[in-house]
């Protein structure tokens, strides 16, 4: 009889040149997770490595660990900032489970990701920061930064219904806001409108 063993071994991510790289994520009180779980994808990376963070990535842990749920995390969060407007209804409630116990708390998440872009009619590679802080019912905060070159512009900074758009980026006026919601994210909203190149630049990936 082999014996099962306690520890389990996923390659959880694959990426070619043309995705994006998650290079740093950060989530807390989602489903097991209580509190703020860091993870690091850009780190002993080889001096020849030729992206900017890895591109195979595995977890290795204990079963019940919670390695799943950090897969189902960050699913969880691109889906949200990519399709949640046009994927939740009005009235629908964002399927995001807190910690047993901790409904009164929100759930938070941090990710930075990169990818191939043209900048000044040149293709390379730049970073994308989004942060979220929400409940089931509603966004709290929202916050979307890109870094063109190296340093990090504004794209949108949210606290509830309330957006703030970045310097380098056109303003949507008061009635294309209208029809937007506190159960979605403003960026995958925002890129509805042409004019909003930086959040359909977050969207590529």
């Amino acid at each position: 009889m082999v014996e099962s063993c306690p520890y389990i071994f996923i390659i959880t991510f694959y990426f070619t040149k043309e995705n994006a790289l998650i290079k740093y994520f950060t989530v807390e009180n989602f489903k097991s997770i209580k509190i703020e779980s860091i993870l690091e994808f850009d780190t002993n990376l080889g001096k020849n490595y030729p992206y900017p963070a890895s591109s195979v990535i595995g977890f290795a842990g204990a079963n019940a660990s919670g390695k799943t749920c950090i897969l189902q995390a960050i699913t969880f969060v691109f889906w949200f900032m990519q399709s949640s407007f046009l994927e939740l209804k009005e009235d629908a409630h964002i399927p995001c489970e807190p910690f047993i116990g901790q409904d009164e708390l929100p759930s938070k998440f941090h990710v930075i990701f990169t990818q191939k872009n043209l900048v000044e009619n040149e293709e390379k590679y730049v970073d994308y920061e989004y942060k979220l802080t929400l409940f089931p019912d509603r966004v709290v905060r929202e916050e979307l930064y890109y870094y063109p070159y190296g340093r990090p512009r504004k794209a949108y900074f949210r606290e509830e219904n309330q957006i703030q758009f970045g310097d380098s980026v056109k303003h949507l006026d008061k009635e294309s806001i209208l029809n937007f919601r506190q159960n979605c994210s403003f960026v995958s909203f925002a890129a509805q409108f042409s004019s909003q190149e930086e959040a359909s630049g977050g969207m590529q990936n």
